[in-house]
């Protein structure tokens, strides 16, 4: 089992302490947090501390002063890449390393003195950082090797502060103004070692990268409030005030173009020019805003809110925009004598709209914060050093708008039996509309699309909460929480009044798997060419919709005489995925499911395997665009040519057909399970702890589900991630 003789059992340790004081006018907390993570994959590890302050001070019977600060610290010598190549451990591995290798034969990773070098040189005896051992030097790297040479820094530096004062001007107008800084460094690096491989692009003399991310934003708020009661029922909350952010970044790439002396990581031991980027942006947003909270009774409540955006990156009159909301509640409970077994009922609603300036078009905030104005962007280099422009190849609406999203929330808040029994129901509705988008147009006018305002998608659902307390005395607790969500998004409009686009007509979901799928027949059964292998639709198709049809979860929590289970479980049910883990361990050969007779007859170049399924008799099959059968005349029989088992293995798994790896992405996990125990205080009276308690936590530790090979739950496609993992831990909580 090389993945298993490959990876270690992850550790992962948290230590937290905090001191906290007050007296009359004044109160602070510090706090000190270290996070050690060792990974599964060897030689990967994780740093984590947090060092944070907090206080508060009366200055006078007027004025009070706030303020925090926080500083985080992260810091990893290397962490293992996730992306589907022969840098990834599980590539090389899981993939693509036959069962004939064992691995635990290729950690001394170093190919030995009198190995030979790519130009087939022989090296120095002893000599070392020169040439891997490997199994395979054309396609794929010695996981030990990647582990202990090709290292993946990160350094992160976090700050955060804030600063805010209020003063009370009279009892019922207050004055309140705060700012915040939010700052981040972030360093990571790549050391590249001598005879790396890359897809037969080798870097055999190592390279080094740096990539360095500076962001920085400051938020300044002020509020004016007035608050009062007129007479005994009616309560007013007004405000109103402005606000500034600024936003700024920075990114720069280094990387050398070969090493001269090996694991000499450093730009001047480049071979060749060193290439680099870089690249800056910066963002204001000035508004002004205000708000009105009232109530009658606790009965009728009341909330109106106003802002106004000026924004640096859209163009006038359009950077200027307003976006309003308001609630209302009603408190029925409160207003009609109830029977006995109803202890509340609120009735709720909502409406409101937020617009935004984050037009999103090149999947690139350096450009996207720029992208109302046709810029040139960077090209080759011709020549050897000349430096070129590139022309946009997008045209630019004269007058782009914010993108904006119209909600509206409506729901019910109920509860029974002296609040033993509680239901909280949401109905949700999310009109996007402005949002950008790049429309094609004609090469003839030297470009290829024009950004424009376009399409109206809609998203909509319904959320259900349920909370219980089945049993409470003395000296036992049950609690109970239950939740169920669906949600989907349909296209309400598209630009230009575009009846279909990308097989999604106006009025349908737009979560549509659009791919290449297997012709069927009526009941199901795959279609095979003459020559045995399966037969495609030739045409893309909507294979399904890939949101769950609803998502649930339950949490129970039990207590008794100081002893405490809780545990939690929760899932997606329906929507469907691709599973390209499986269909690259076919391709590879790795999946278990090829280890049969039938490949042993295909090596011996015996055509013995009969794909389950039906061949076309007579007739044809006509498909709409999204791929639904207008017309059908087929006849069928069962397929019976026998071919090579190999030759089907790679005419379905490596034909480039999504519907052959397909599956329901529907899963239900134990998520959490909580055992602990509370000490009591005549137990700890002699000691100097105000209170003990200790725990055991374990997580992700059952998961029930049918699709082979991965974890659905945030995976998909040839995710190559650590594999997930059950964790065991034990909690200690001393208090002084």
């Amino acid at each position: 089992n090389n993945l298993k003789n490959f990876l270690n059992n992850e550790l992962l340790t948290t230590n937290n302490v905090s001191i906290a004081g007050k007296n009359d006018i004044a109160d602070y907390r510090i706090s000190l947090t270290h996070l050690y993570q060792k990974g599964q994959v060897p030689n990967t590890k994780l740093n984590s501390t947090t060092v944070s302050l907090s206080g508060s001070i009366k200055a006078t019977d007027k004025i009070k002063i706030e303020g925090a600060l926080s500083y985080n610290k992260q810091y990893s010598p290397n962490y293992p890449q996730t992306f589907y190549g022969a840098n990834n451990f599980f590539y090389n591995i899981l993939l693509w390393m036959g069962p004939d290798v064992d691995i635990r034969d290729l950690r001394n990773y170093w190919q030995p003195g009198g190995g030979r070098d790519q130009g087939g040189s022989l090296y120095q005896y002893g000599v070392k950082d020169q040439q891997q051992f490997n199994y395979n030097y054309t396609w794929y790297n010695n996981p030990w090797y990647l582990a202990y040479e090709s290292l993946n820094g990160y350094n992160n530096d976090v700050v955060t502060g804030q600063l805010n004062a209020t003063y009370d001007i009279n009892k019922n107008l207050s004055f309140f103004v705060r700012s915040g800084v939010i700052t981040n460094n972030a360093l990571s690096t790549l050391k590249t070692p001598k005879s790396y491989i890359y897809y037969g692009n080798a870097e055999f003399d190592g390279n080094y990268t740096e990539r360095k991310t500076n962001n920085f934003q400051v938020v300044t708020d002020a509020l004016l409030t007035y608050k009062k009661t007129f007479g005994k029922d009616f309560n007013l909350t007004a405000s109103v005030g402005g606000s500034s952010r600024y936003t700024t970044a920075s990114y720069s790439n280094a990387k050398t173009n070969g090493l001269s002396v090996p694991t000499n990581y450093n730009f001047a031991n480049s071979i060749n020019a060193v290439t680099t980027i870089n690249q800056r942006r910066e963002k204001m947003v000035n508004s002004v805003f205000g708000y009105i909270d009232a109530d009658y009774k606790r009965i009728i409540y009341l909330g109106i809110t106003a802002r106004n955006d000026v924004t640096s990156s859209l163009q006038k009159p359009n950077n200027s925009y307003i976006y309003p909301s308001g609630s209302l509640g009603l408190v029925v409970s409160n207003m009609f004598k109830m029977p006995e077994f109803i202890s509340y009922v609120k009735l709720r609603g909502a409406w409101a709209q937020v617009s935004s300036d984050n037009i999103n078009l090149y999947d690139d905030p350096y450009r996207d914060w720029y992208s109302t104005l046709p810029v040139y962007t960077n090209g080759p280099r011709w020549n050897g050093s000349n430096t070129s422009l590139v022309s946009p190849g997008s045209l630019i609406q004269a007058a782009i708008k914010p993108n904006s999203t119209f909600s509206q929330e409506y729901g019910a808040e109920l509860k029974f039996f002296n609040n033993r029994i509680g239901f909280d129901f949401t109905y949700f509705s999310y009109l996007q509309k402005d949002f950008a988008i790049a429309a094609p147009i004609s090469s003839a006018s030297g470009y290829n699309s024009l950004f424009v305002n376009g399409d109206k998608l809609q998203r909509k659902g319904v959320e259900l909460v349920l909370t219980a307390t089945p049993v409470s005395n003395r000296i036992f607790k049950w609690d109970l929480v239950a939740n169920y969500s669906t949600a989907h998004q349909w296209a309400k409009e598209w630009y230009n009044d575009e009846p279909i686009r990308n097989g999604i007509k106006k009025g349908e979901r737009v979560d549509v798997y659009r791919g290449w799928t297997w012709e069927r027949s009526p009941d199901g059964e795959v279609v095979y060419n003459d020559n045995g292998t399966p037969k495609y639709i030739n045409q893309l198709v909507n294979i399904g919709h890939t949101d769950p049809d609803f998502i649930l979860g339950i949490a129970n929590n039990f207590n008794y005489k100081g002893f405490t289970l809780s545990f939690s479980l929760d899932g997606r049910i329906g929507g469907i995925m691709y599973n390209g883990l499986e269909q690259k361990l076919y391709e590879g050969g790795m999946h278990p499911g090829t280890a049969n007779s039938y490949r042993d007859d295909a090596y011996a170049g015996n055509a013995t395997y009969t794909g389950k399924g039906v061949v076309v008799t007579s007739g044809e099959v006509q498909y709409d665009v999204q791929g639904k059968i207008i017309s059908d005349t087929r006849r069928f029989s069962p397929n019976t040519t026998a071919v090579n088992y190999i030759d089907w293995v790679f005419s379905t798994y490596v034909n480039g057909i999504d519907g052959a790896n397909m599956y329901k992405r529907s899963f239900v996990k134990l998520r959490e399970v909580v055992i602990g125990y509370n000490l009591k205080r005549e137990t700890i009276q002699h000691t100097p702890f105000k209170s003990v308690s200790i725990s055991i936590t374990g997580r992700n530790l059952l998961l029930f589900t049918k699709v082979p090979d991965m974890d659905p739950d945030g995976y998909a496609g040839t995710t190559l991630a650590e594999p997930t993992y059950r964790n065991i831990g034990v909690n200690l909580n001393l208090k002084f």
